[in-house]
């Protein structure tokens, strides 16, 4: 079933979500000349100024470059699949192992679940905020400041004044795909997230959780509160002036929770006690 899901996620990402989105957003309006309602970016730039890149040219580029985005983004969701896997299989054999297990096996299990759930937080978190400067990108893109820079400045020192002045709105009636896509990739992420946490508070339970110390205790607060943070900031990044703020506090947060190194240093004294135990 695995092997079905790497390729059906390599359809998806090489031919749909960048195979479709290249012809749509950057071949035609480059072949007709005619940029449509997408934003115009570094791809469209030879429908308005043919004397820095010719129409050719910038069809070879984007298209070189989409190409590498689709096998960018296959290697991520694939990425997200081996979570799931890794998951899956440590649930499968948890509850083999059921409640009749000895307590050093208990133990051993409880401090394997932490290392995987600590791992599917690390990656998952990382991803969010990946998805987060996709979207940041593509609201840059629809605004009417022409440096990024420039336009998270203005807007931090927006939240401190009361006449919001020259807070950049998006341009109406356009679009960017990448409002469409970093969506897409936040749903997937954050299921993926919920499913595995699921699963596995699910699976410790059935066994019955010891929580001997904190080397077995799975910070759920912590992990579902910073990936709240970081959707709360995906939904509302370029929609309400100071919006920069609360981007910056929550990648701080989130990057500390996530090289914070995990209390997993006693698997291997744990796994010595498991292995003579049977």
């Amino acid at each position: 079933m695995a092997s079905y899901a790497y390729w059906a996620v390599f359809g998806v990402t090489v031919a749909i979500a960048s195979g479709f989105n290249w012809v749509e957003t950057h071949l035609i309006p480059l072949l007709t000349g005619k940029a449509g309602n997408w934003a115009v970016d570094w791809g469209r730039i030879a429908i308005f100024r043919p004397d820095l890149i010719s129409a050719p040219s910038a069809i070879v580029f984007s298209g070189l470059v989409f190409l590498l985005n689709a096998f960018g983004s296959y290697l991520f969701f694939t990425g997200l699949i081996i979570l799931y896997s890794v998951t899956d299989d440590f649930v499968d054999f948890v509850r083999k192992l059921g409640r009749s297990a000895p307590v050093e096996q208990r133990g051993f299990v409880e401090r394997v679940g932490r290392s995987i759930m600590v791992g599917v937080f690390r990656c998952t978190s990382l991803g969010l905020m990946i998805t987060i400067l996709m979207k940041l990108q593509a609201s840059f893109l629809l605004s009417e400041s022409v440096d990024i820079v420039e336009w998270m400045a203005v807007d931090g020192l927006n939240a401190f004044r009361s006449d919001r002045m020259q807070f950049y709105k998006y341009g109406f009636g356009q679009s960017a795909p990448g409002h469409y896509y970093s969506f897409f990739c936040l749903i997937i992420i954050v299921a993926v997230f919920i499913v595995c946490a699921a699963r596995i508070r699910a699976v410790l339970a059935h066994v019955g959780s010891l929580n001997r110390d904190a080397a077995s205790r799975i910070p759920w607060v912590v992990m579902n509160g910073v990936m709240v943070l970081l959707t709360t900031t995906y939904i509302l990044v370029g929609v309400f002036p100071g919006f920069t703020i609360l981007l910056i506090v929550s990648f701080v947060v989130a990057a500390y929770f996530t090289i914070r190194p995990a209390s997993g240093r006693k698997i291997s004294s744990t796994k010595r006690e498991y292995d003579a135990s049977v």
